[in-house]
């Protein structure tokens, strides 16, 4: 089966094809393509049939709906000539001030055109539009697992097998960053047994590919290469990455990034291995992992996969015409393929049937969503779309959404065990007995057998969880109640709760109990709080559980948190290896005093990515992440 679309296989090699060539020939003609910015795209087809190289009709990504509208009224302005003996002395300056008054004008009529074709509806149906091409994908690889990129990619299909957040930002230009805060390891298992994955993403402003596909995903797959042939010759194991043969090129499509910003990649990315390398992740499970090296190749919906490519080839649009048995034969063979597909047609807005389709709809979505989540808004697909006024759209989302609020917060609602399984969200940490969930993973009496102590994380739901505590005589001694408010309107009320939090989790792990942390969602609060916990009972060399509070180095002259005896006895908590996926390890000193373990701000974001090997929507925000600073490095959080 074919699927329209456009399939990149990148380049491993510094040898550019006929696609280069023509690139070469626009520089010659004066542009400076490393000016470009990382939007600017060259629209070149690499036809298969003699190997010819064809220019597509110029698609400029600069010029937007409102620019085309700009430039239609002002050509309505009908042109005057004026008779020079008639002009009179302030002539000028008022056609100048005439003309910027029109300028804005124009300006200000075309950014009001944009504002109305962005609308509820046009947003929903777009999204509808752009779910086909992602059907068609996974209908052409039914072998490779769906994976959504946060957040814009989960609006575009109801069901992902897994979800990854691979961000733009990382990729930008000067930046180039491997985010150890987003390794997104917990899709390499995924990957393995698959031998791959399609990802599903879009972009705006007419781009073809966000730079989170160019760049972000191409930086990734290289520098987790790298590592792993650097571990595999230090400790010379017997592995696939030994060989000459394994990949370790950056492969990017050449049409998104020119020649010149590759080379400026290529030297920042062993600083990034080196990084990497030093961020106290398990290289040995990452070596047994991964036995074939990653590359990404990429998908838009412009012309036609599903067809053989020479993968060797400098990264063009590789086109054919006729059908293919198995799409993946396409795909460049022994390599794990992480297939990009950005979902939306590469135009800004156009005219679609009776709607306005808008490119990357799902974007942005705080903007816009008014509290809507990717899941609730396919439950409600056919009534949001069959709206036709967003009026009507914003008093069903509102619905919708209080509706939604009620089932994690009214927990105790929950009658039947079918209910529960079917609103409760909770991931289990590993062998750590801790538990993170919504508020639904509470509602008793189903969660009293699966958990022995709960801990709620957000202000708002401490009433109903008071309710169902007198309703179903629960002891007290099992919940702890934390008043944290959402977003950032708490001030020091997650550091005033540590004492109780760190005594009650110290109490319920010498006794070997589960653990349930819940928010409204579990993602943010919730997340935080739970990677408080794990900084905090930290499991030290010897195996021996510590648990850590802020004094300072004796012999540093900075504030560390060292690692002091246990409340808890040696033997009270089961022991993790990090080998079997349980708690990364910790460092035995952090300074020359030799000192054991301490934790700067370099701790959490290996921490944050191991969290979400298991919960991978676990995203605490920045200003919660800070609190983690307050509790454990108040040297650091006092500066910043």
């Amino acid at each position: 089966m074919s699927v329209r679309g456009t399939f990149w296989a990148g380049s491993e090699s510094d040898s550019e094809s006929n696609a280069s060539q023509t690139r070469d020939s626009e520089v010659d003609d004066g542009s400076d393509w490393s000016d470009c910015d990382s939007d600017t795209e060259a629209n070149t087809i690499l036809c298969e049939a003699g190997n010819e190289t064809q220019s597509a009709p110029a698609l400029d990504v600069r010029r937007d709906t409102s620019v085309a509208a700009s430039e239609s009224v002002a050509a309505s302005v009908p042109s005057f000539k004026p008779n020079p003996s008639t002009i009179p002395d302030d002539y000028d300056d008022d056609m100048s001030a005439l003309l910027t008054d029109l300028g804005r004008s124009i300006h200000s009529l075309s950014r009001q055109i944009d504002r109305n074709q962005i609308t509820l509806r046009n947003r929903f149906l777009s999204i509808e539009y752009d779910s086909h091409f992602v059907k068609a994908l996974q209908a052409s690889y039914p072998e490779l697992p769906l994976v959504a990129n946060m957040r814009c990619g989960a609006w575009y299909f109801p069901h992902f097998d897994e979800y990854v957040h691979f961000k733009s930002a990382d990729g930008h230009r000067g930046q180039w960053k491997l985010s150890l805060k987003r390794l997104n390891f917990h899709l390499l298992p995924l990957l393995r047994d698959a031998g791959g994955c399609v990802l599903v993403d879009s972009t705006r402003k007419g781009r073809t590919l966000p730079d989170s596909y160019s760049r972000t995903i191409p930086i990734w797959c290289c520098c987790i290469n790298r590592v792993i042939r650097a571990v595999v010759l230090e400790r010379n194991l017997v592995h696939p990455a030994a060989a000459d043969t394994w990949c370790t090129d950056l492969i990017v499509p050449s049409t998104t990034v020119p020649p010149q910003e590759k080379d400026q990649i290529l030297s920042l990315i062993d600083d990034r291995v080196t990084s990497l390398k030093d961020s106290g992740i398990d290289l040995g499970h990452l070596v047994s992992t991964i036995q074939t090296p990653l590359r990404p190749v990429w998908t838009t919906t412009e012309t036609t996969i599903g067809c053989s490519c020479n993968p060797t080839e400098t990264a063009g649009l590789a086109h054919s015409n006729h059908q293919c048995d198995s799409p993946k034969s396409a795909l460049p063979q022994g390599y794990i393929n992480l297939v990009c597909a950005c979902v939306s047609e590469p135009v800004d807005t156009k005219p679609c049937g009776d709607f306005t389709y808008i490119q990357g709809a799902g974007d942005d979505e705080e903007t816009w969503s008014l509290g809507l989540t990717p899941q609730l808004f396919w439950q409600h697909k056919q009534q949001l779309c069959d709206c036709k006024a967003d009026t009507a759209i914003q008093k069903i989302i509102a619905k919708v959404v209080r509706s939604k609020h009620d089932e994690i917060l009214l927990a105790d609602h929950i009658q039947s065990l079918e209910q529960y399984q079917h609103a409760a969200e909770f991931s289990k940490l590993g062998e750590t007995g801790l538990f993170l969930g919504n508020f639904a993973a509470f509602a008793p009496p189903f969660s009293l057998s699966r958990f022995d102590a709960f801990v709620c994380c957000a202000a708002e739901g401490i009433q109903h969880v008071h309710a169902a505590m007198a309703r179903h005589s629960i002891a007290d001694d099992r919940v702890l109640l934390l008043n944290i408010p959402a977003g950032k309107r708490h001030k020091h009320e997650f550091e005033e709760s540590w004492p109780r939090l760190a005594a009650f989790v110290d109490n319920h792990l010498s006794a070997h109990h589960q653990i349930l942390f819940f928010g409204r969602q579990g993602t943010d609060r919730a997340a935080t709080t739970i990677m408080a916990v794990l900084t905090a009972f930290q499991f030290l060399p010897h195996q021996t559980p510590m648990l850590l509070h802020s004094e300072a180095c004796c012999q540093c002259t900075h504030s560390q948190v060292e690692a002091v005896p246990p409340v808890i006895s040696p033997t009270s908590v089961p022991i993790p290896s990090f080998e079997s996926t349980n708690l990364p390890p910790a460092r035995e000193s952090c300074c020359a005093c030799g000192n054991p373990h301490t934790v700067s701000k370099r701790t959490f974001p290996p921490l944050s990515s191991w969290l979400r090997t298991f919960s991978p929507t676990a995203w605490p925000s920045r200003h919660n992440m800070k609190k983690l600073h307050c509790i454990f490095i108040p040297h650091v959080s006092a500066t910043t």
